[in-house]
């Protein structure tokens, strides 16, 4: 307690003890209340935790059915990372946009995820059907990732056809009303429809590239965060030199988009299911692989 205090307790309890209405006895005990030295409480303020984002994004994240995904999450924090995509199945024969079968992990998966993301200071991006099915049930299902800012963003799907984006839009209004943002992943020649269309596709396309050929990686991000509204980039780590300037990993691209301020979104965090030759950031005991190395680096 400071002087000042103290001096404003004394006159306090002085003025209620001089009161015609105090007893002998109330006086004696106020007086003896300040004579007690004063006790302080001292609080430890938590450490200080990162509020989940989706400025670097893995695509793809772990599956929680491989006993050393928690640590591939960690590694993938370490890297730079900061939200995961869950894990890439195989696409089921028939696979669509808007039809996607097996592709994405389960809600319950999910939701799983997103407990060790929560832990870890990491956003999700989870693709839930039920956000578009059930909305009111998908936000309570979701209310703790929510209210933490975990879940920040619901996937939609990554390359949409032109065909696809009225159904998806449908889709991403409906996102919206839980109280999340949806994103897509547009892919190649979808990606200058998009900015032909900018109004009817507001915001639902925070990474977009062609990363087939990421010679135009970089134009398409500029159109389209000037045209179209959107956020971000996909970028190739899968040790493919797509653009053929000798880098694996596109850490150039890395750079450049940072300068752009531009939403990053690593292809692949975690080796897809059904490409097992590509690249990945971590391996599968979730050590830093060399190409974590060197996107880690870049992000630094």
């Amino acid at each position: 307690m400071s002087a000042r205090s103290r001096l404003l307790t004394f006159v306090g309890v002085l003025l209620v003890a001089l009161a015609p209405s105090c007893t002998v006895q109330q006086r004696q005990a106020l007086i003896a209340v300040t004579e007690q030295p004063a006790t302080t409480t001292t609080t430890t303020p938590p450490p200080a935790t990162r509020r989940p984002d989706a400025t670097v994004a893995a695509f793809c994240g772990p599956t929680t059915s491989h006993p050393a995904w928690r640590v591939q999450m960690a590694t993938l924090a370490d890297i730079g990372v900061t939200a995961v995509h869950g894990y890439c199945y195989t696409p089921p024969a028939g696979y669509t946009v808007l039809d996607p079968g097996s592709r994405y992990a389960s809600q319950a998966e999910y939701l799983e995820l997103a407990g060790e993301a929560s832990r870890l200071g990491l956003g999700v991006i989870a693709y839930d059907p039920q956000f578009w099915t059930d909305p009111t049930a998908a936000a309570a299902v979701w209310a703790p990732f929510i209210a933490d800012g975990t879940l920040v963003g619901v996937d939609l799907g990554d390359e949409p056809g032109w065909s696809d984006m009225a159904e998806l839009n449908r889709r991403a209004a409906i996102v919206r009303t839980a109280g999340v943002e949806p994103q897509l992943i547009f892919v190649g020649g979808h990606v200058q429809p998009v900015a032909d269309q900018h109004a009817a596709v507001p915001t639902i396309c925070p990474t977009s590239d062609d990363y087939e050929s990421n010679t135009r990686a970089l134009d398409d991000l500029r159109i389209l965060l000037a045209v179209a509204g959107c956020a971000g980039i996909a970028i190739d780590t899968t040790g493919r030199d797509m653009d053929r300037n000798g880098d694996r990993w596109s850490t150039d691209q890395i750079a450049a988009a940072q300068q752009l301020g531009a939403r990053i979104t690593l292809f692949t965090g975690v080796q897809p299911e059904n490409f097992p030759t590509w690249d990945a950031l971590v391996d599968a005991n979730g050590h830093i692989t060399p190409a974590g190395a060197a996107v880690k680096e870049a992000l630094q």
